[in-house]
């Protein structure tokens, strides 16, 4: 079996990406609820927050630019999962669309994006556990509380919508 490697600045292009299509999504689906302020406001937060996101791997991968941190992938499982979520899992453009188009409720979009921040929380914690420097990985633990509290923050907001039809 070939012995797999990638660098950093990879996984940091791949969050990059994570983040754009996130931003993308949130952005697409406030433009769906120009009649509900609370909702629209939520989601064009998220896609602010999304955008700086970016900027993190951005500014990530410009400090490690010239630095050779890898990833030693022997057993090619790290390079597959994180691959696999990334492409398949979060933020994907083809899904992103289907599901706002076929959303019919604000706890629709809620409920999806509910699922991608959760994805895009096991994608990064597979980056950090992959990686071997101790800073690296404190770096990219910082993106996923920041994760973390949008989950939180969108599962409050399900718990509301709910109560207000009950």
């Amino acid at each position: 079996m070939e012995h797999i490697n990638f660098n950093l600045i990879e996984i940091f292009e791949m969050a990059e990406q994570i983040e754009i299509n996130g931003a993308i999504f949130y952005k697409h689906a406030a433009s769906n609820f120009p009649e509900n302020s609370e909702i629209r406001n939520l989601l064009e937060d998220l896609a602010e927050q999304e955008d700086g996101h970016v900027t993190v791997f951005e500014d990530l991968k410009k400090r490690y630019i010239a630095t050779t941190s890898i990833i030693d992938d022997s057993d090619d499982t790290a390079l597959h999962y994180l691959s696999a979520i990334a492409v398949h899992h979060v933020f994907n453009n083809k899904t992103q669309k289907n599901e706002i188009s076929s959303a019919e409720t604000k706890n629709d979009i809620i409920k999806f994006a509910i699922e991608r921040e959760k994805d895009a929380i096991l994608f990064y914690i597979g980056i950090r556990d992959s990686l071997q420097n101790t800073e690296d990985a404190e770096a990219v633990d910082s993106l996923i509380k920041e994760e973390k509290k949008h989950l939180v923050l969108l599962t409050k907001k399900t718990d509301y919508f709910n109560q207000m039809f009950i």
